[in-house]
């Protein structure tokens, strides 16, 4: 664009810096409507949680459109079931649990970790010990793995393998007396003879000294 035809530009920025110095060639539209369309955007704010398809689907019979879905929260759903609107879990080796949702599940863990129970008890058993309480909630077990690992003392205290992280090698003994292990020990206090060490040897096959 070339100098001469930024008129229209000039004035606008007089304009900005509050200039007096203005001509009749800018121009001012009033926009009396907007100059797009509206659009609506509908928030769900349900409360749909890992309880939703059970409770749908006690209440009401509702399953999902995938058959695959529908067939697995069919079979699951036979594991829990209602109770003044609340949803229960049947088990056979702890009582009825209450399901929480999964924005409850820190309290629950805390309680039992450092709170009124105190027990400090390690992934597994804090796990147990929550279901053991009467709560449940699927992924009870990864959730208390993630809130152990938070805490300084459980990492202190935890058991640590031992074991050595190379591969052992193997060793085939074929027949007796094939292959010997050969040590010395000593010095002993000085015995009959001016003795102090003692020559040790194992048959790696029978173990025979």
């Amino acid at each position: 664009m070339k100098r001469e035809e930024n008129t229209k530009a000039d004035e606008l920025s007089k304009r900005v810096q509050n200039s007096s110095d203005m001509s009749s060639s800018v121009y001012f539209e009033e926009l009396l409507a907007l100059s797009i369309e509206k659009v609506e955007i509908l928030c769900d704010n349900s409360p749909e949680n890992w309880k939703t398809p059970f409770i749908a689907n006690l209440k009401h019979g509702t399953l999902p459109g995938d058959k695959n879905k529908a067939r697995y929260l069919k079979h699951k759903a036979t594991h829990f079931f209602l109770k003044d609107d609340q949803l229960y879990r049947r088990t056979f080796s702890a009582s009825t649990l209450k399901c929480v949702d999964l924005d409850e599940t820190d309290y629950y863990l805390l309680e039992v970790h450092k709170g009124i129970c105190r027990d400090q008890l390690a992934k597994n058993y804090l796990a147990y010990k929550v279901i053991w309480q009467g709560y449940y909630w699927p992924i009870i077990h990864t959730d208390a793995i993630v809130l152990v690992k938070k805490y300084k003392q459980c990492q202190i205290f935890s058991n640590v393998p031992k074991q050595s992280l190379d591969i052992p090698a193997l060793v085939f003994f074929p027949i007796p007396f094939a292959i010997w292990g050969i040590d010395i020990m000593g010095p002993f206090p000085r015995a009959k003879g001016d003795l102090r060490y003692v020559l040790i040897a194992i048959d790696y096959m029978m173990k025979w000294a």
